[in-house]
């Protein structure tokens, strides 16, 4: 294999929205503060999806709704 195709990684090349990042983050913290169990990780997507949606309407909330 060349040298350029073990470094290639598909997950690199597409990019993310800001919102999905912020799940991820929160995805993992939630992993790691529950002793990063195994197959939990639809549970975690889930509640972090959950809680950044939450988050960010309170934000929309606070700024355009007076």
């Amino acid at each position: 294999m060349s040298e350029i195709s073990e470094n290639f990684s598909l997950e690199a090349t597409i990019p993310t929205a800001p919102i999905e990042d912020a799940i991820r983050l929160q995805s993992y913290r939630i992993w790691q503060q529950e002793g990063c169990p195994f197959g939990n990780d639809i549970t975690h997507w889930e509640q972090a999806r959950l809680q950044v949606q939450a988050k960010s309407e309170a934000k929309y909330q606070k700024c355009f709704v007076r």
